[in-house]
């Protein structure tokens, strides 16, 4: 009986969030698009949609494979958390070279590559806080996902209407998606550190820690090379999927563009 309460509150609030997220979202885009108008909402359209498409390098199916891990074998929950996060950093910064390099390779304006630097930051942000997600979800504690998600969208939503009616720009808009991607970042590991951990069967004896000492000591011990090289072959299937999928979807996009032509 637990178990299905548990899978009916995780569906409802899901599904719930989806919901608020997305009408938030939708109010988004029509205010920024009768704001800035065709020119400025294309400039924005494309910066989001080419580090979307690169930020699949700063997740290379990692997160897929946790929830997969993780949902098996809760124990493992601190050192996998803790690995995964160590390959993020230098997957990260391979990604913000490759968006630089690309947009500087296609010979775009001064203007639109600083937006789309700016996007790139907030897609790596982003990055982890589907890393934390997939976290939640392994732990079955959807409901701290949604919180998030509709925290983000809620930051958004207010900064742009109050920062766009006072008469800023596109850099002004991809800042406020900075912000409200580090505010979400900080909120999901305060929720990891705080309700995820406390979760975890270890081997500590905390009989002589804090519980916020014996946190930090299974970071410190769950560092483990081997397991960040097993990580990243074993996401590479996930990678490749997700690879395959957004050419699948881009080519039929552009596809129906030329029809339309």
């Amino acid at each position: 009986m637990n178990n299905i309460k548990r899978i009916a509150k995780n569906i409802s609030v899901s599904g719930l969030s989806q919901i608020i997220t997305s009408l938030l979202g939708f109010i988004i885009l029509i205010y920024i698009a009768r704001y800035f108008g065709e020119a400025g909402f294309g400039k924005y359209s494309f910066a989001i949609s080419i580090t979307s498409l690169l930020a699949i390098f700063t997740n290379p199916g990692i997160d897929n494979l946790i929830i997969r891990e993780i949902s098996r074998n809760k124990k493992i929950a601190t050192e996998y958390i803790t690995n995964a996060i160590i390959i993020k950093f230098p997957l990260c910064f391979l990604t913000f070279f490759i968006i630089v390099l690309t947009i500087n390779m296609l010979g775009y304006p001064q203007d639109i590559k600083l937006i789309v630097y700016l996007f790139g930051i907030y897609m790596i942000l982003s990055s982890f806080t589907f890393l934390f997600f997939s976290i939640f979800q392994a732990f079955e504690k959807m409901e701290y996902s949604a919180a998030v998600m509709i925290i983000e969208k809620i930051i958004l939503t207010l900064l742009i209407i109050f920062f766009l009616t006072q008469g800023y720009g596109l850099i002004a808009l991809a800042n406020i998606y900075i912000i409200a991607g580090f505010v979400c970042v900080v909120l999901s590991f305060f929720i990891i550190y705080k309700k995820i951990l406390p979760l975890v069967i270890s081997d500590y004896d905390t009989s002589s820690y804090n519980k916020y000492s014996t946190n930090s000591a299974k970071f410190g011990k769950a560092i483990n090379s081997l397991l960040c090289k097993t990580l990243f072959i074993g996401s590479i299937p996930f990678v490749l999927n997700d690879f395959f999928s957004i050419i699948f979807f881009s080519y039929r996009y552009y596809y129906a563009l030329g029809l339309k032509g």
